[in-house]
């Protein structure tokens, strides 16, 4: 189906019911389009996202809750409070800051709690899908971040020289753009932002196509590839992994690379409004006594189990007809062959096989049934089954996969994995 028509398509079919809004809206050309969903902000906050961009772009904010909430009504008040303020429905445009704001957090149009920041991206970006298609906005790009972010200058403009992709991971620093006096909470936050680069690193060092960050605030997605995956899942956590997961079988994922893209600075500040993700994660880190000795770490061979699974299926997938044998000959004392067995991988990879005479076709079969999320089981069945989690004291004690100097902190390893991860350029295979 060519882009056109898969646009048209989801629009019609699968789009919230605010873009027909939208349509009624005489919105001004732009070059760009930005979506932010907001819960719990301050008008302050919000506009220092962007203060650091002089780009010409339109702001989209989905000002979103389940139930009441003060902050979050005083937020859409103060922001539609302007004299150029032109409603239609749940939208309000303010001219003068080129700023669409979504009212999804008054009686009436309170989102489900259980769709959450998930419906509220979903509600941005298809209202930004809808102006990229109609070319009120030029640049056909849907650029996603979060209202405790903070934005570089460049934000816009370092995707310009990047790859034709799915989508794009910007770099993102929890440490230098956070101010915390406290030691405790900043080495939560070192520690979380580590883990995250962490793995991500791992898994391009194994040879996975899912090897890149998912943080909602640090991406933007191709529009096409946005309609094919029919927009973000209606989830109150995760929604960002998910989408990802869905995206990187339709193309590639490219991390963009820094330099020039500068990393955005995203908040670790203390939260419980999601069950996952960076505030809960770090709160939870800041409860440990010891978190140096407590917090845990991926032990690095996992990935190397990891890396081997990957060549064993893709060298079986190469062979020129079908291969039926067990996928791995090796003795059933063996952790990888104990934990892919209880995935089943085995009648995957003969699926695989069956379904192309091209071996690339093969291959790229079995990464779509392989994804990001059995990746995940997989690392955590070796986990479990005999390959314990350590604590960063005892990571930097081992051989490094990575052939990195990992340095003795927190932030200097997690800036050292962030660095291998957006190194310039990275071509995946689409």
């Amino acid at each position: 189906m060519k882009t056109y028509e898969a646009i048209e398509q989801y629009l019609a079919h699968y789009a919230e019911s605010e873009i027909r809004e939208v349509a009624q809206l005489r919105l001004t050309q732009s070059d760009h389009v930005l979506v932010i969903p907001a819960f719990q902000e301050t008008t302050q906050d919000l506009l220092r996202v962007i203060a650091g961009i002089d780009d010409h772009f339109l702001l989209i904010v989905v000002c979103n809750s389940g139930v009441h909430d003060t902050l979050t009504v005083r937020l859409h008040e103060e922001l539609t409070a302007a004299d150029d303020n032109v409603s239609v429905g749940n939208l309000s445009w303010i001219q003068s800051r080129n700023m669409l704001v979504v009212d999804r957090c008054t009686p009436t149009r309170y989102i489900p709690h259980k769709q959450g920041v998930g419906l509220a991206r979903k509600i941005g970006s298809d209202i930004a899908l809808a102006l990229i298609h109609q070319r009120t906005v030029s640049q056909p790009v849907i650029h996603l971040t979060d209202a405790d972010a903070r934005l570089p200058h460049n934000y816009f403009r370092c995707l310009e020289t990047t790859t034709i992709a799915a989508a794009w991971i910007y770099p993102f620093d929890h440490i230098s753009h956070t101010v915390s006096n406290n030691d405790h909470e900043r080495d939560a936050m070192a520690l979380y932002e580590a883990s995250v680069h962490y793995y991500a690193a791992g898994l391009r060092w194994a040879g996975s196509p899912y090897a890149y960050t998912t943080v909602g605030s640090a991406m933007a997605i191709s529009p096409r590839h946005y309609a094919a995956v029919r927009g973000f899942p209606k989830r109150n956590a995760g929604e960002d992994f998910h989408i990802l997961n869905k995206l990187r079988k339709t193309g590639a994922i490219c991390s963009i690379p820094s330099p020039p893209a500068v990393p955005i600075g995203v908040s670790a500040r203390l939260s419980t409004r999601v069950p996952i993700g960076t505030g809960t994660a770090v709160r939870q880190i800041t409860s440990m006594s010891n978190p140096l000795q407590e917090f845990s770490f991926y032990d690095p061979q996992v990935f190397i189990e990891l890396n081997r699974l990957i060549t064993m299926a893709t060298s079986r997938l190469m062979q020129p007809a079908p291969y039926d044998a067990p996928w791995i000959p090796s003795s059933s004392a063996d952790i990888l062959n104990t934990v892919v067995e209880q995935l089943n991988l085995g009648a995957a990879l003969s699926r695989c096989s069956r379904q192309s005479s091209n071996p690339e076709r093969r291959v790229r079969a079995f990464h779509d049934w392989f994804d990001g999320l059995k990746t995940l089981r997989l690392i955590h069945g070796l986990r479990d089954a005999g390959l314990k989690s350590l604590p960063f004291s005892e990571l930097m004690q081992l051989p490094p996969f990575l052939n990195l100097s990992t340095g003795s902190s927190p932030a200097d390893f997690s800036q050292k994995m962030r660095a291998y991860l957006h190194a310039a350029p990275v071509h995946e295979a689409t």
